[in-house]
């Protein structure tokens, strides 16, 4: 399994660039491969926020070469020539889902993905995609390792937000993914009883262009388990407070 996370750099100063918005917030991303059966890391390489995913498999199959005839899984980031031209030539087969427009195309550079458009097609993409559950299952697994002390850091990080609101602290919270903290902050930005509305969107934004309903599919985001969790905590705080 291939992906890539944000890591985001902070300094003096951080806080007024975020709080003004003079300027995106700068970060490094970190292209990562996990094996399955473990759920360790096993190479990463460390790139400009500008480097497109796709742009960096072949570097990270070269820090640590997989055997040969090993599964590559990476999501739709991965589609892409120099993708499957980088695999092959590590002697790898990628599986990652092509686009809904997908055509096929003649040569043999093309036959890993010409095979997934026609697997797609006859059983139709939804059931394709399940049977590239181990995707999420593995992407799952590396940042779940840490997803249930991450959760509970990322809801006492919330929690401390609805009182004293820091833009600065989202973009320096490292705890979950940047997809996943996107996801929280797009969800916060649409209800009105966590407040800071506005903020919270602006704070999205710097991280994805994406839409809540893109990101909670990527990342399995269960708006209504988040929302119970979040209130017990909050309610649990307000409590201890009034003691």
């Amino acid at each position: 399994m291939i992906d890539s996370t944000r890591l985001p750099i902070c300094g003096p100063g951080t806080w007024l660039t975020n709080l003004h918005g003079l300027q995106r917030s700068t970060y490094r991303k970190i292209h990562l491969r996990v094996d399955p059966t473990t759920s360790l890391v096993v190479a990463g390489v460390v790139t400009s926020c500008q480097k497109h995913d796709c742009q960096v498999l072949g570097e990270v199959l070269d820090v640590a070469p997989p055997p040969p005839d090993t599964v590559v899984i990476g999501d739709g980031a991965y589609d892409r020539r120099l993708c499957y031209a980088a695999a092959k030539l590590h002697r790898t087969h990628l599986i990652t889902p092509p686009g809904k427009l997908a055509v096929l195309h003649p040569g043999d550079d093309w036959h890993a993905r010409n095979r997934s458009i026609e697997e797609s097609r006859f059983l139709g993409r939804p059931n394709w995609k399940l049977g590239m559950h181990l995707t999420q299952v593995t992407k799952n697994d590396y940042f779940s390792l840490m997803t249930r002390e991450a959760e509970s850091q990322l809801l006492a990080f919330c929690a401390s937000q609805r009182e004293a609101f820091d833009s600065s602290a989202w973009a320096c919270f490292g705890a979950v993914s940047e997809m996943e903290l996107a996801a929280t902050a797009r969800y916060l930005a649409g209800v009105e009883w966590f407040g800071h509305q506005q903020t919270l969107t602006h704070v999205a934004d710097q991280l994805t262009t994406f839409n809540f309903e893109e990101l909670s599919q990527r990342v399995d985001f269960d708006p209504g388990r988040f929302k119970g969790m979040l209130q017990a905590r909050l309610v649990h705080a307000d409590n201890q407070v009034a003691l």
